[in-house]
């Protein structure tokens, strides 16, 4: 973390709200202000607190908010205080400890959540608002971050605050000029120059310095005074605070820039307990490297890559594993460990409801380069943990969306253009619910959720056929035998039947960091059109198929080969192996005329 950047989003109302106990203490008019971990002041809100014939009330007078804040609650147990707001993303509670003449406390909310919190009497009546950019600058400002080469970006920049002056973002340009000009100035005045006016125009000068501190680091630039602006960010920063590890993280880099190894380990060890990630993690691995624990540095690197996907840390890591064992043989099982030591995102409970009926085919459309991707694709892997599979069948079909996935296959592609899918990720359920959109990590309990409720909707469907599915493996051949059995009183005419070979995890890691790839299909067996849904006299029929695995690998690395060829690709990891051990077959039926999935079942491949 080398700065933050928050809004303040409040809403509604100047209501009064009774005070639940009697104290004459906190009578009088209170300005709140909200504290950052770097000591930056932000105004929030003036409250009355008074007396009317001894019944305690209290008001809001005044917000610095674009909105008034809307008043839910006021408590006060002896000194303990504790206010509580309704705003536009959600409750702010401030809890504190009252004093004479001042109430200290903690925030719990949204934008400010764990900041602290200070008020104090006033004589105003009154805040101004806080200024927010407006859209045109916000675009004005994107563009100019687009532009590419540092004199071009410092020269939007320039322009930027030429046609913006009093913009709220005119300290963030100044800094971005700042960043650019240390790439390519010789002239340490000149660079001098520009620190002091990126940090003298910050609204969070604390921040400003060390961010000017870390750029100043990375291009071995003036690291005495780097040092210093390092020094007074850290010492500033509230003791233990995010933004102290993030402070403490430049310091020591500086410092390792500067060849005093012993130093920075003694800042970055502290930065590491306070922000055990990212890129303090990667500092901290290269100051063991240098002191020469390999070891110690390779397993660090390794954490940096399975937590972030930092691929500098897994080049790292082969170096150091290559020069420990001779070759690169087991590392990959050393990455899939590591993988496995994470906590899941969420809990997806365990599935209570009724067996035995229609199994809902969930779908998934994701792409290993795809950052929005990661919400569906764990989303889903939370339906695989809450559903049995006699209930929900999960698939995903991999394509080349956004960018190159080598899970991607030709059978994936035509599913894809069968439903018009053009983006990633789509789920779909049951042949007819769409879902488009997903999301980071954080947000895949929420989906999970979305998802839930759509399925859910779907399992009280009766089902008009029956589906049973044998799978065999005799050393490299699949043999899937299918029975359908269908009602008297329905038509067949637009029924197919569709059969993926799926494989149950497959390792890769792509830009969007998700490795574990659950519920991939291989292949679509006897073709992504599937096999009409021919019945004898008695509503059944029976389909038998054969599928040598040696074959399907030569087909998906043929695929992949010929992909890099015309798209001039080289993809880092080739998947076209599958492991024989972890494959499934599912069959399901499906109306190409609505698209609409009629039942499915699973065969294992034993």
């Amino acid at each position: 973390m080398k700065g933050r950047i928050f809004s303040i989003i409040l809403i509604a109302s100047s209501c009064f709200t009774t005070l639940l106990a009697q104290s004459e203490k906190p009578s009088g008019r209170w300005l709140f202000e909200a504290v950052t971990d770097t000591g930056k002041k932000i105004p929030l809100l003036i409250l009355q607190i008074s007396t009317n014939e001894g019944t305690p009330k209290a008001a809001i007078l005044s917000t610095s908010a674009p909105f008034e804040i809307n008043l839910q609650g006021l408590e006060l147990d002896q000194n303990t205080f504790r206010l509580e707001l309704e705003a536009g993303q959600g409750k702010l509670t401030l809890t504190g400890i009252l004093h004479e003449d001042s109430i200290k406390g903690a925030i719990q909310g949204f934008a400010f959540n764990d900041y602290l919190f200070l008020a104090y009497r006033t004589q105003l009546e009154g805040l101004e608002r806080l200024k927010e950019a407006t859209p045109e600058e916000l675009q004005a400002f994107r563009q100019a971050m687009q532009v590419a080469g540092p004199q071009a970006r410092i020269e939007a920049f320039k322009r930027f605050i030429g046609n913006h002056p009093d913009s709220p973002l005119k300290g963030q340009a100044t800094l971005q000029i700042f960043k650019s000009l240390v790439r390519i100035s010789d002239d340490d005045r000149e660079l001098l120059a520009a620190a002091e006016g990126a940090i003298e125009l910050a609204d969070d000068r604390l921040t400003a310095m060390n961010d000017v501190a870390y750029a100043l680091a990375v291009e071995e630039r003036l690291l005495d005074q780097a040092e210093i602006y390092a020094r007074k960010a850290a010492q500033g920063a509230r003791e233990n605070s995010p933004s102290q590890g993030a402070f403490l993280d430049t310091l020591g880099w500086v410092l390792f820039q500067r060849g005093q190894v012993e130093d920075a380990a003694h800042y970055l060890i502290r930065a590491y307990e306070l922000a055990p990630e990212g890129e303090v993690a990667f500092h901290l691995a290269r100051v063991l490297e240098a002191e020469g624990n390999e070891q110690g540095a390779r397993n660090l690197y390794l954490k940096v890559y399975v937590n972030g996907g930092n691929h500098n840390a897994l080049e790292k890591v082969k170096e150091l594993y290559v020069k420990e064992h001779g070759s690169l043989q087991g590392l990959h099982e050393l990455i899939d460990l590591e993988y496995e030591k994470k906590a899941p995102l969420f809990e997806a409970g365990e599935y209570k409801g009724k067996t035995g009926g229609k199994v809902v085919l969930a779908e998934l459309f994701t792409g290993s380069e795809c950052g929005p991707c990661q919400a569906a694709d764990y989303a889903f892997h939370g339906l695989l943990e809450h559903y049995p599979d006699s209930v929900v069948a999960v698939v995903k079909y991999h394509l080349h969306v956004p960018g190159p996935d080598p899970m991607t296959n030709s059978d994936t592609e035509k599913r894809a253009n069968y439903y018009q899918v053009f983006g990633t990720p789509q789920a779909i359920f049951g042949g007819v619910n769409k879902k488009t959109g997903g999301g980071f990590a954080g947000a895949a309990v929420n989906l999970f959720k979305t998802y839930q409720d759509i399925i859910d909707q779907q399992l009280d469907a009766g089902f008009s056929l029956q589906l049973d599915v044998q799978g065999s493996r005799e050393n490299d051949v699949i043999r899937v035998k299918v029975r359908v059995k269908v009602e008297d009183n329905l038509s067949t005419e637009n029924l197919r039947l569709r059969i993926a070979l799926v494989e149950g995890t497959v390792h890769y890691t792509g830009s969007n960091r998700v490795h574990f790839h659950k519920q991939v299909v291989r292949k679509l067996l006897a073709g992504a059109e599937g096999l009409p849904l021919s019945t004898d006299d008695g509503g059944a029929a029976e389909f038998e198929l054969t599928q040598d695995l040696n074959e399907l690998e030569s087909e998906l690395a043929q695929y992949l080969k010929s992909f890099q060829k015309e798209y001039a690709y080289t993809f880092k990891e080739l998947t076209y192996k599958i492991d024989r051990a972890n494959l499934s077959v599912l069959a399901f039926v499906q109306n190409d005329a609505n698209k609409k999935v009629l039942n499915a079942a699973w065969g294992p491949c034993l």
